[in-house]
């Protein structure tokens, strides 16, 4: 039996990572009534790809898992934006972090 050769194991240390990168995380989840689109395709504004705003923060709190921004409630009715690691709230302080639901319905479209 052949034992691998140095170059060989570091062929195989430098491919197998790099196939793992190039498999998808997650399937985007198809839309019903857009047959062959995903959400991420969708052109509709998201009040109309959504019922409704905790449709859209419970999707917003999955995407999370791949670090993207997404809205806590830390009180009832009182949302604050949880950035995701890549993302920089600059503005010194600025930008606006906490949110009624008010305000999030209206920022989103879910109220006129």
């Amino acid at each position: 039996m052949r034992t691998a050769t140095k170059l060989e194991l570091g062929i195989a240390a430098v491919l197998l990572p790099v196939a793992a990168l190039a498999a998808p995380l997650k399937q985007a989840e198809p839309l019903a009534n857009f047959p062959g689109k995903t959400v991420i395709e969708d052109p509709r504004p998201i009040s109309r790809r959504f019922a409704d705003l905790d449709a859209y923060l419970a999707y917003l709190r999955r995407q999370a898992a791949i670090d993207r921004a997404w809205y806590r409630e830390i009180r009832p009715g009182v949302y604050e934006l949880q950035a995701g690691g890549n993302l920089r709230l600059d503005g010194g302080g600025k930008t606006q972090r906490v949110f009624t639901r008010d305000e999030l319905e209206r920022k989103f479209g879910f109220k006129p």
